[in-house]
């Protein structure tokens, strides 16, 4: 099983830490491309940086989405 992880920070970064030393892979998905990088290069061959949302989320059985509310927030 494959799970995508949108969004990196502590909840993110916990997720995909837990699933990966549980056996699970995980392809990751930030904003920042060095946190992405060294946070897959941490958790080791189960974990893939992806190059967009897009890309992670292709062939993932599973989704989390660890995003601030704050800046989706509709301010209208």
């Amino acid at each position: 099983m494959t799970t995508a992880i949108i969004g990196i920070g502590n909840i993110g970064g916990t997720v995909a830490r837990e699933l990966a030393s549980g056996g699970e892979s995980v392809v990751l998905s930030a904003v920042n491309p060095d946190d992405l990088a060294k946070l897959a290069a941490e958790i080791g061959n189960r974990a893939t940086a992806a190059p967009s949302n897009r890309d992670a989320v292709q062939g993932a059985e599973t989704i989390v989405l660890a995003l601030w509310l704050g800046p989706m927030e509709n301010r209208d």
